[in-house]
């Protein structure tokens, strides 16, 4: 079995014209934490949105556990032991 728990492989999704992640690479071991950081609008929830299937990506692969995933709606990677959750804030300023 391989150290790598997660290996995501030229990474890219366009919506219409505009080219939301590019070329995206990175590997995960086992035991392992790794951040993805940078400014509002570079792609980082784009990101993990395609790695927990909720957007195929355009091209690219990722991998998890030795087993191609790229494409997998989210349940199947739900079942996977994959998934997301989103931020949900009580300030007045996220609810107007």
């Amino acid at each position: 079995m391989t150290d790598k728990i997660l290996s995501v492989k030229d990474l890219s999704i366009n919506f219409g014209g505009l080219k939301a992640v590019d070329n995206v690479s990175f590997d995960i071991d086992r035991q392992e934490i790794l951040g993805l950081l940078g400014p509002n609008g570079a792609g980082k929830t784009t990101c993990f949105n395609m790695i927990s299937g909720v957007y195929k990506p355009t091209s690219g692969e990722i991998w998890l556990n030795g087993k191609r995933t790229d494409g997998l709606p989210a349940h199947q990677m739900a079942s996977l032991g994959v998934g997301r959750t989103f931020r949900w804030s009580n300030h007045s300023a996220d609810l107007l």
